[in-house]
């Protein structure tokens, strides 16, 4: 009992910790800016990080996207980002679509990253006792 009251105080200073500004928490990012903030909460609960990358093709015309051959709206899950490496390996995608894609998977892959390193932060704090 007393491990899983300790794991609930270090999650919870996790959340606090990751809802705050990169630039606050002492983390860098090679695809986020410094203002990102992983963690946010509406009406009590946490939204779903993944949900909150910004969509692929954010800033193109839609004469842009509607020529684009990758058919993809967002890379917010594993299958997403699987087929959006996928569509990578296609000769015929311009550069600026695959520069796009590659950004959103860099992000994706990124928040994966810290997502596991909490993970991992949270069994120290198990091991620690």
């Amino acid at each position: 009992m007393r491990r899983l009251r300790n794991l609930r105080r270090s999650n919870l200073e996790n959340i606090i910790l990751h809802q705050q500004k990169l630039k606050n928490i002492n983390l860098t990012s090679k695809n986020f800016d410094d203002s990102q903030i992983f963690l946010i909460f509406k009406d009590e609960k946490l939204i779903n990080p993944y949900k909150l990358l910004p969509p692929l093709f954010n800033n193109w015309t839609q004469e842009e996207i509607d020529n684009t051959i990758s058919d993809l709206e967002g890379i917010s899950d594993g299958g997403a980002a699987l087929t959006a490496y996928g569509k990578l390996q296609f000769e015929e995608i311009s550069m600026k679509e695959r520069g796009e894609i590659e950004c959103a998977l860099l992000k994706y892959c990124e928040l994966d990253t810290l997502a596991m390193v909490m993970i991992v932060e949270a069994f120290r704090d198990i091991i620690k006792d």
